[in-house]
């Protein structure tokens, strides 16, 4: 994992973006991103032409810079990262509890409702009462692993940091 870089209509536009293709290649990048209790990340995935706006990119600048996407990766400069691999699925009925023979539609004119900002809590499940407790916020976080380690037991059964603050490729 390396810096993250920001993109804007597909183009790098964070400091150093050059600099750091031209050393470590297309790595794909990560930053943690600060919230109260939960600790989203965002991540950068260099693709084609990763230096030219969207409506710019041409089969010729794909050619000379290919970014790091690939269909094995091998972590070579020029193949980082194959984000389209489908690796399962656990559905929001399963994580919430919610009864899945009910369509959303009834369950919510029986008068539920997943979460009220006001009450901060659901009416009819539980999973988000408390929507920024640190420990509920980990024990989401665990289900969800569990759970989808239930379907796919080639994955772990916790899930590790997305990435890590200090890290750097120096």
């Amino acid at each position: 994992m390396g810096p993250f870089m920001e993109f804007q209509a597909g183009q790098c536009v964070s400091e150093g973006c050059n600099q750091t293709w031209q050393r470590y290649g297309y790595v794909v990048g990560c930053k943690m991103q600060s919230s109260s209790a939960y600790k989203p990340a965002w991540y950068s995935f260099p693709g084609e032409c990763p230096n030219t706006p969207l409506a710019l990119k041409s089969e010729d600048c794909a050619a000379h810079f290919p970014g790091g996407e690939c269909d094995e990766v091998t972590g070579g400069t020029h193949c980082t990262f194959s984000p389209w691999k489908d690796a399962g699925e656990v559905f929001i009925d399963e994580l919430e509890g919610r009864d899945p023979t009910l369509g959303l539609q009834e369950w919510c004119q029986k008068g539920n409702s997943e979460y009220d900002p006001g009450t901060d809590a659901g009416r009819g499940i539980v999973f988000w009462d408390k929507k920024d407790d640190r420990t509920l916020v980990r024990e989401r976080k665990y289900k969800l692993a569990y759970l989808f380690w239930k379907k796919y037991r080639s994955f772990p059964k916790r899930l590790t940091e997305p990435c890590d603050q200090e890290q750097s490729l120096t």
